[in-house]
């Protein structure tokens, strides 16, 4: 596997070596990529990952809201890998255009509020194969808890590593 040791973001290289394994030779599904960090260690086994983000940073700077575009980093950090296909949007805009059933394995990443969780729950479940996998990072991390609320709303979850739990359709 082709680790992205160097690149930014929060996820550790434990939850990487989880989720390239849950991803091996799949048509995967990432809603929240920003940076690419965990997009790399999807790719490096997945047969294809469709990749859906605003690709956009904001902060709040002496009370003027600004922002970046991180589009530029994430195609650089990935560009190593020719089976990644970035999708700019907000995720709750692109379910309508794809089909029902479709997806391996879809790893939620994005917003962590309770309502931005359940949310992409209810859009993609129905995009995700019978027998497929839906991931989520930062479930069990306490500066989350909307994560792990909405997850544990929609799924009994049993088997997490870290911050990283999925469920299988």
């Amino acid at each position: 596997m082709n680790q992205p040791n160097n690149l930014p973001g929060a996820f550790t290289e434990n939850e990487g070596r989880k989720i390239a394994e849950l991803a091996e030779n799949k048509i995967c599904l990432e809603i929240g990529s920003l940076f690419g960090r965990s997009s790399s260690f999807i790719a490096s086994t997945a047969k294809k990952l469709f990749c859906i983000d605003l690709f956009e940073v904001g902060f709040n700077f002496n009370n003027v809201d600004l922002s970046f575009s991180t589009v530029e980093t994430f195609i650089k950090n990935t560009s190593r890998f020719n089976n990644i296909i970035p999708i700019i949007s907000k995720s709750d805009n692109v379910p309508l255009i794809i089909c029902n059933d479709c997806f391996d394995l879809i790893f939620i990443d994005a917003g962590h509020e309770y309502k931005d969780v359940m949310t992409d729950i209810t859009n993609w479940l129905p995009k995700l194969k019978k027998g497929g996998i839906m991931a989520f990072h930062d479930y069990a991390n306490p500066d989350y808890p909307g994560v792990q609320k909405a997850v544990e709303e929609k799924f009994e979850i049993s088997g997490k590593v870290d911050y990283l739990a999925w469920a299988v359709k």
